[in-house]
């Protein structure tokens, strides 16, 4: 439904580990959030349409 999201985050959380920077994590479980956020959505979208 909305991988890209979820995706951007799982790859930006390990490469700011590597780095070690901080913002990268922050960002990374911002985008995992908003990906997550975005399927519940359209979940209860369609199980209102039923």
């Amino acid at each position: 439904m909305f991988p890209e999201l979820t995706s951007q985050g799982k790859v930006k959380e390990p490469a700011d580990r590597a780095v070690g920077n901080g913002h990268l994590t922050a960002e990374g479980r911002a985008c995992q959030t908003k990906g997550e956020a975005r399927r519940a959505n359209k979940k209860a979208k369609d199980a209102y349409k039923r």
